[in-house]
């Protein structure tokens, strides 16, 4: 048995050399009459909610979670252990999103691709999972919304209103180091003229923050998969090529930190291509 799997090390520190002590929780009003804590109860039914700090933060019970109390509301060992650990990482997490501040993305979204590709990157691409759709990227990280100035929307449509609508094909696919999959089209130059239109007028953001010299315009399958998940997505997309759209405009994209796993991320506003 490991250490993270013995009672010992996974009772919260808190509770430890408290014999048949567990974690309490007390609601608002305790606040200002004293400390009164009160032993962490069953919620009521299979889809109660368990109150952890107070009236705005809260934990739904789904499941097993539900079953980690007995019948007189005590909690069951390594269940509810286990429960109380992951409500503390994710309310953790999300502590750690609202101090990061938001990303936002210029996408060209591909929505012909979306059967041949959804499949593997609601599994493999963490953009696909916070709701973000196949697309090629344009500018990533970009200006976020609420920085945006009119000078720089009216920046943004100057340089989409002078390119056309763009017809692409993707009739290949292609790897990043083995470790990530992409549909590549035949014919990149319109998508690596808009990404360095949009980098010219915003230096301060280049595609990418800059860490690749050469940018490679492709619509993102999975990011991180084995050799063997990559064999099976490669032969499946492939049977669905080639793959045509029309891009007819650039979308604005924001949502929390793509780092930290957390969503959903919107689309803000488009702009469409060609249009003065």
């Amino acid at each position: 048995m490991s250490r993270h799997s013995s009672p010992r090390s996974v009772r919260p520190a808190y509770a430890r050399g408290r014999r048949n002590r567990w974690p309490t929780v007390t609601s608002a009003s305790d606040s200002a009459g004293g400390s009164r804590f009160q032993p962490l109860r069953r919620p009521p039914g299979r889809h109660g909610r368990l109150v952890t700090s107070g009236p705005d933060v809260r934990m739904r019970v789904h499941g097993a979670y539900a079953g980690a109390f007995d019948a007189g509301g005590r909690p069951r060992f390594q269940v509810a252990r286990c429960a109380v650990a992951a409500a503390s990482s994710m309310w953790w997490a999300r502590g750690v999103s609202s101090t990061l501040p938001p990303e936002a993305a210029l996408l060209a979204a591909v929505p012909a691709a979306e059967p041949a590709v959804a499949a593997y990157r609601s599994r493999h691409d963490r953009a696909a999972r916070v709701g973000v759709p196949a697309h090629l990227t344009v500018a990533y990280p970009f200006k976020p919304t609420a920085m945006l100035t009119e000078e720089d929307l009216a920046a943004l449509r100057r340089i989409f209103s002078a390119q056309a609508p763009i017809r692409l094909i993707f009739a290949a696919t292609g790897r990043f180091d083995d470790t990530s999959l992409f549909l590549e089209p035949t014919d990149g130059v319109p998508v690596l003229d808009l990404i360095d239109a949009v980098t010219d007028a915003f230096p301060a953001y280049p595609i990418y923050g800059g860490t690749h010299p050469q940018v490679h315009p492709h619509v993102t399958v999975g990011q991180g998969v084995g050799p063997e998940v990559m064999e099976a997505a490669e032969a499946a997309v492939r049977a669905a090529l080639p793959i045509e759209q029309l891009i007819t405009d650039i979308q604005l994209w924001e949502g929390p930190a793509l780092s930290t796993g957390l969503g959903p991320w919107r689309r803000v506003r488009s702009f469409r291509l060609g249009i003065r």
